[in-house]
């Protein structure tokens, strides 16, 4: 027999020796030992075990799974682990691609999770935009100072991965962000930013391990980044796609290996077996600026032209903030101090003004900008955030350009 014949007659010699099956206690595959394994799993692994039932849909409206929670044994998931560190190592070009389940344990609510909440000490917030970031962002940055992660398709706004010491240019933040005023929140209905969109289809096509985390890959059109990563590992052009999620999803059994469980405690026993460690859980965010960078509090010297474009790093280029010189191929500053007026450079409100109206509690900075909404024809005041990492990104040059830049008043 093949492995995957044998395996469905243990899984009806099961069925009728253990009455488990019958209340629904395990994942019974509709298709195969893909769905609770990934193709590179072993057909003979024990089943997910239930640990929360739901008959709801996930995401009603969607493609989606009923709304059970399922967690791999411990043995299985010691197995699962080992693949994933080698599937880890072997890639030169891995693309993590996250949903709200990552984030659950910081206190945000997802949208997926709809039977009775399974993770303790989840943290009461007075606002979303005080929570800090969980063990997986944490340990997704550390993989990355490993040179282990190229990049991170984040559907996510809550700038999680940031504060955990992520770096802005490697990430794309497809569907909006609560940090960045040039890219507000992607509605439902709405449309991705061209530039965003374009730097995630090059990823697509170059990344070679889909790393997929949190999301139910609902149908969403950002999903494709792992469908063409995993869809090219069945063909066996790249590594494949790798699913960790608590729930089901469409795509499981297209999935290298899947893996259902917590996401923090998976990324611990990830972080064990590679051998790395993470920052302190305590650790805050504080953008890592040179002091010559500085002019003043909150002034900043950044290789930006008046457009907030990256400048050339041709040194001809990269005159004195305060040369005079004709055109915009010179060093600007960024005005961040309170009273400040600044533009918006791109985004669906590109050319709109704002001022600084200071800062939060976190050290990010508050910005009142005035925006013409759909049909209204009257400017409406909206009050944004400019996370403290786009400082930090600003004055080291790393993206190739910035939301905001100063103007007179």
């Amino acid at each position: 027999y093949t492995h995957i014949t044998f395996y469905r007659i243990l899984m009806q010699v099961n069925q009728l020796q253990d009455s488990r099956y019958q209340s629904m206690d395990v994942l019974v595959p509709e298709n195969g030992y893909e769905e609770m394994h990934g193709w590179l799993g072993d057909p003979l692994w024990e089943p997910p075990r239930k640990v929360v039932h739901c008959d709801l849909e996930a995401r009603p409206g969607y493609i989606t799974k009923q709304a059970h929670e399922y967690e791999d044994t411990p043995h299985v998931m010691q197995q699962k682990i080992l693949l994933l560190a080698q599937l880890v190592r072997r890639s030169e070009k891995c693309l993590v691609y996250t949903g709200a389940g990552i984030s659950t344990s910081s206190g945000i609510n997802d949208y997926a999770t709809r039977g009775q909440h399974t993770q303790m000490n989840i943290p009461r917030l007075r606002s979303p935009l005080e929570a800090q970031p969980t063990y997986a962002h944490r340990s997704l940055a550390a993989m990355y100072r490993a040179g282990m992660i190229h990049q991170w398709v984040q559907q996510n706004h809550d700038g999680l991965p940031q504060k955990a010491g992520f770096p802005q240019h490697m990430i794309n933040e497809i569907h909006g962000a609560w940090y960045d005023p040039s890219n507000p929140v992607v509605p439902m209905s709405g449309s991705l930013r061209s530039d965003l969109f374009s730097s995630m289809i090059e990823w697509e096509n170059q990344a070679d391990l889909c790393l997929s985390m949190g999301t139910s890959m609902c149908g969403m059109n950002a999903d494709r980044v792992f469908t063409t990563v995993a869809n090219k590992g069945k063909a066996g052009s790249s590594i494949g796609g790798v699913i960790v999620n608590s729930q089901q999803t469409q795509f499981d059994s297209l999935s290298c290996l899947r893996i259902f469980g917590k996401i923090d405690t998976v990324m611990k026993l990830l972080m064990d077996e590679l051998g790395l460690t993470t920052q302190p859980m305590t650790e805050r965010y504080r953008p890592d600026v040179a002091r010559e960078k500085i002019k003043q509090d909150d002034v900043f010297i950044i290789p930006y032209n008046r457009n907030g474009q990256r400048l050339s790093t041709d040194s001809s280029f990269l005159r004195p903030w305060n040369q005079k010189q004709s055109g915009t191929s010179h060093l600007t500053l960024l005005d961040l101090r309170e009273g400040s007026v600044v533009r918006l450079v791109s985004g669906p409100y590109e050319g709109d003004t704002g001022e600084v109206l200071g800062k939060n509690r976190e050290g990010h900075y508050r910005i009142q900008f005035s925006h013409v909404v759909k049909a209204s024809k009257t400017p409406r005041p909206f009050e944004r955030l400019l996370g403290s990492w786009w400082v930090e990104a600003a004055v080291k040059g790393t993206v190739d350009s910035i939301p905001v830049v100063n103007i007179s008043k």
